[in-house]
């Protein structure tokens, strides 16, 4: 009991160590830019396979200006009173916030009347006016828009340095970056919410739109970097999640189309009809390039997608509080170790017939679980490290098993070949748990066999000449053996040691072993019937058969062991072989090897004798060879 709670523990703790060194590895495999890309690729294949959205999202509108719009308007760029026009007719209609992801960072020197005009319309609009403005690493003087957050330098320090609209709008628009970032397989996933620089934060056009919609200032927004941008509404405050680099998570949606945008030359129509406020009342009014080959970039739902798209996904998550989280890190230790530890304990107990589809199986589940929490939780569970150490401990405990097993069959093949029949054998090959070292005691029938007045013979003929003739008898005898499957035990001189219902199991052993022994003393009596015509001595078996529990196993040193059966009841068998001389019969089985094949054959009763090693009298029968029931 003591030795197995000692290998229970040790494969507890095989199974517990094995799964922290391939969760630990699964941690350092996150870094590798190939596993990142793959992990990237999974995040993408969730936002594929997710639902994408039915209706237009409330409280932004996105209007392209397309291909369509190009060819209606005219050659790009356009003149700047074609968006002053819209500004101004929209304006009237009380959006929230003109959102404008179009560069107007110098004068048009071309159309100057028309940049004029532009000029004096957004200074005269009564919608805020959040403008495109990018950030650029260089050193430089800082704007003054940006002194809410400074903290009194002097002169100018090195960091981002912010591409403004042309100086006449300043005083009227809010800036917001647009840079998009790409990860490294160039899809963009994230948008830089603000951007740290030196004792300035720079705000991002999807914060500076969703602020001026909720007519917060950014000086009172608090950024708590790694954690989450903090917005202080009457409504109650925001929380928007940042990584530690002010980075956001997009929670895509589905592709463009998904906002229902509007082509700009339409809204002239919107416009005119019944109600256009019902469009452009109390929305962020985005408005980007469509057109093809502008401002065009991956993302994960739309290999060409206009980058304000993304602005306007950024938007959208942050106005209906839909944001998509990593899952902490702790919670992500336990979930991939719990997996890890299940997987090996699947690959390690059960045969690789069962080991590896149950394993791949809690697998799908695993990934089943993943998708699920994305789906309906927007949860990101990374999903690549734990599926290559998933595969991989599956691929390496089974290989471990199967070369484990493959020497456990050639041993078995070295050790039982010549003992066993090829049906024990193969059976013996499907399930080696069966040679289980230090024995199990069973029921199982043991067979001795002796060749009578050999030891006179061996007084009068050479060395050579018994050799001759006992491998003559044991030639005739190993292969009846073989043939009811019974396990050739050992040699002894002119005996042979053999017994049934082990290292397979046979629920007949005892019928086995009886219709051995018959055949065994035909086999010996035709081969008696040559030796006598060759002048020979005339052999005689005797056979003693008995069946009840014994202990069978692996006995002998570290230099030497056997597989062999040992008990009290094998050594009634042996005595019942020494009777057989007594009684001058051929076979003499014991009580309970009868009762197991009374109906089988037919039998003599010898009545109960004494047997050394016995206290009380055995009953004998002795087994009529020629004639079977």
């Amino acid at each position: 009991m003591a030795s197995k709670k000692l290998v229970g523990s040790t494969y507890a703790l095989i199974a517990v160590g094995f799964s922290i060194g391939v969760t630990l590895l699964t941690f350092v495999l996150d870094h590798v830019p190939f596993v990142e890309n793959f992990e990237l690729k999974t995040l993408d294949l969730r936002f594929q396979t997710r639902q994408p959205r039915k209706s237009p999202a409330p409280g932004m509108v996105l209007v392209g200006i397309t291909d369509s719009s190009i060819a209606a308007v005219g050659r790009w760029p356009w003149p700047r009173m074609v968006q002053a026009t819209f500004l101004k007719e929209v304006d009237k209609l009380n959006p929230a916030v003109f959102a404008l992801d179009i560069f107007f960072t110098e004068p048009d020197t071309e159309n100057t009347l028309s940049d004029s005009l532009f000029i004096q319309t957004v200074t005269t609009l009564k919608t805020p006016v959040v403008m495109a403005s990018a950030v650029t690493r260089d050193e430089g003087p800082l704007d003054k828009w940006l002194e809410p957050h400074t903290q009194k330098e002097e002169g100018t320090h090195p960091g981002y340095q912010m591409l403004l609209p042309i100086a006449e709008l300043q005083p009227k628009i809010i800036p917001g970056f647009v840079d998009i970032l790409r990860d490294r397989d160039g899809v963009a996933r994230r948008v830089p919410l603000v951007i740290k620089n030196g004792s300035h934060i720079l705000p991002s056009f999807a914060l500076s739109a969703v602020l001026a919609k909720w007519k917060v200032d950014f000086k009172q927004v608090t950024v708590e970097w790694g954690r989450r941008v903090v917005v202080p509404r009457p409504e109650g405050v925001v929380y928007i999640p940042i990584d530690s680099e002010g980075r956001f998570l997009i929670n895509f949606r589905g592709p463009v189309q998904t906002f229902k945008p509007i082509a700009f030359e339409e809204t002239g129509d919107l416009l005119e009809s019944p109600k256009p406020g019902d469009v452009f009342s109390d929305v962020i009014v985005v408005v980007g390039m469509f057109a093809t080959g502008l401002d065009t970039l991956s993302t994960p739902v739309e290999t060409n997608s206009p980058g304000v798209a993304v602005h306007a996904a950024a938007i959208t998550n942050i106005l209906e509080n839909d944001y998509l989280t990593k899952i902490p890190i702790p919670f992500e230790v336990l979930l991939r170790f719990s997996a890890l530890l299940i997987i090996f304990a699947a690959v390690r107990h059960l045969s690789p017939a069962m080991g590896i589809p149950v394993s791949m199986g809690i697998v799908i589940v695993f990934v089943a679980l993943i998708w699920a929490v994305f789906v309906f939780g927007n949860l990101w569970i990374p999903l690549a490290t734990p599926l290559t150490g998933a595969i991989g401990m599956i691929i390496g405990v089974s290989a471990y098993r199967l070369n484990r097993e493959d020497r456990e069959k050639q041993f078995i093949k070295k050790t039982f070949s010549n003992l066993l029949s090829r049906n024990v054998l193969e059976t013996l090959l499907q399930h080696p748990e069966n040679l289980k070292l230090g024995g199990t005691r069973q029921e199982l029938t043991v067979l001795f066999a002796d060749i009578r007045n050999f030891t006179t013979f061996c007084e009068s003929c050479s060395p050579e000449e018994v050799v001759i003739r006992l491998n003559e008898i044991l030639e005739v005898l190993t292969p009846i053996i073989r043939k009811h499957d019974g396990t050739l035990d050992k040699y002894i001189g002119d005996a042979i040691m053999a017994f049934w219902g082990a290292p397979a199991a046979q629920s007949d052993h005892a019928q086995r072993a009886v219709t051995a022994a018959i055949e065994m003393s035909e086999a010996v009596d035709e081969l008696a019937q040559r030796t006598a015509k060759d002048g020979g001595e005339p052999m005689r078996m005797g056979i003693g058969i008995n069946t009840g529990q014994m202990l069978v196993g692996y006995t002998g040193s570290s230099q030497m062991m056997s597989y062999t059966v040992i008990g009290d009841e094998v050594n009634l068998a042996s005595r019942l072989e020494g009777l057989t001389r007594k009684f001058d019969c051929t076979i003499i089985i014991g009580e309970t090897t009868h009762a197991a094949v009374r109906d089988k054959f037919l039998f003599t009763d010898l009545g109960e004798v004494e047997v050394k090693g016995k206290t009380k009298p055995v009953r004998v029968y002795s087994v009529i060879p020629s004639a079977r029931s």
